[in-house]
């Protein structure tokens, strides 16, 4: 059975063995040439606004674990700098408290799927060490609200639209964008370690059904944030 200790060896396990490839590993040799690589992974995603209380009861949108995997090219221009891009699907969402037909307050998961794009990123690799830095565009495909087992409002629902911001199916909008940092660790010929930052820019939920009944507002200060944690292969 695998209980706590058991899980904390296997962390411990595999904390070693990437520690150990890592130390192993030889630093990545200049050839100027294009190379690929996929990345999959956890994420962890969230909320940040000073609106957050005006969409959600209690102003509550607590971070949730997500999962994200992608391709991306690399162009070495010199034996440090380079240049980077990268398309990923990604489930984000948050845990949220809603109010329910029946105006009582519902704990509700918030799923929602994305293609994101980084159309060019620059990179600069210190021997084993790779940064990244560059914009994001994120595409909404498909949203769900879940609070406990029954599913809310499901596939399109979510989408915003404008000129109609008090519909109670219009939470999010359709496109995110924003900033993305990354740092990559070689482990090897054809692994590395990647952990990635996304700041967003955009208000995620400037078409959403706000609770406060008493006013309103043409622009909701609400924002998305995203952590990856993936590991790499390198072809």
């Amino acid at each position: 059975m695998l209980n706590r200790n058991n899980l904390r060896r296997l962390t411990a396990c595999f904390a070693m063995s990437l520690a150990g490839l890592a130390l192993n590993a030889q630093e990545p040799s200049f050839s100027g040439e294009l190379s690929w690589q996929i990345t999959a992974g956890y994420s962890q995603s969230a909320f940040r606004g000073k609106d957050i209380s005006f969409v959600f009861e209690n102003g509550k949108a607590a971070p949730s674990s997500n999962y994200f995997m992608g391709l991306q090219l690399n162009q070495p221009l010199t034996e440090k700098w380079g240049l980077q891009y990268a398309v990923n699907f990604q489930r984000r969402g948050a845990r949220l408290t809603l109010e329910n037909t029946n105006l009582q307050l519902t704990e509700t998961q918030l799923h929602s799927y994305y293609i994101t794009l980084m159309p060019i990123a620059l990179t600069y690799r210190y021997h084993r060490v790779r940064l990244a830095a560059g914009p994001y565009f994120s595409s909404l495909l498909q949203a769900t609200l879940i609070a406990g087992e029954s599913t809310v409002f499901g596939r399109h629902g979510l989408y915003g639209k404008p000129n109609n911001s008090e519909d109670k199916h219009l939470y999010l909008q359709k496109i995110d964008w924003g900033w993305q940092s990354t740092l990559e660790l070689s482990l090897s010929r054809h692994f590395a370690l990647q952990a990635s930052y996304m700041l967003g820019l955009n208000d995620s939920f400037q078409n959403a059904n706000a609770y406060d009944h008493k006013s309103s507002k043409t622009k909701i200060d609400v924002y998305q944030n995203n952590w990856m944690l993936g590991l790499s292969y390198k072809f």
